[in-house]
């Protein structure tokens, strides 16, 4: 297979994100875009939007940023978790600087990225028990649901 960067056969150049370049480049920045289409044009948890069900990380974003407003008492509020994303970046920070590569070293980013998940569930657990405003399900208020009611009338 010849390389798509130098046009020799049997390269070892690796492209985006480290695999060689195949067809597997295209899908990874589909995916990255479509996310980004729905951060942009939604600006709103895809999950509460579609079904009106808050996901774990709902308030996050609205935590870092009333901590970076300095209202730490509010980030707690909106997300007790929202230390998380700026310690990760951080992490991820301090690998690519430390190894040159996120790759060396790998197997700790997962088992942090895993701690952090099984927090982010727990966490999502108590909120929905204690009833935590910014997790509460509301069903009607999901695209899903106001579709269900329209088409009941």
């Amino acid at each position: 297979m010849y390389c798509s960067r130098c046009w020799r056969f049997g390269c070892r150049y690796r492209g985006f994100w480290g695999e060689r370049m195949k067809g597997k480049t295209v899908g990874k920045v589909g995916v990255l875009f479509f996310f980004l289409l729905l951060i942009l044009f939604l600006w709103r948890c895809p999950l509460r939007y579609f079904f009106g069900i808050a996901c774990p990380g709902c308030g996050m974003t609205r935590a870092l940023l009333a901590a970076l407003r300095l209202d730490f008492a509010g980030a707690f509020t909106l997300h007790p978790l929202w230390w998380i994303v700026p310690f990760g970046a951080l992490m991820l920070t301090v690998q690519a600087v430390r190894y040159r590569s996120l790759k060396r070293g790998a197997a700790s980013l997962e088992k942090a990225a895993v701690a952090a998940a099984i927090l982010l569930i727990v966490l999502y657990i108590l909120r929905l028990i204690l009833g935590d405003p910014v997790v509460i399900p509301d069903f009607s208020a999901g695209l899903a649901g106001r579709i269900i009611s329209t088409l009941n009338v």
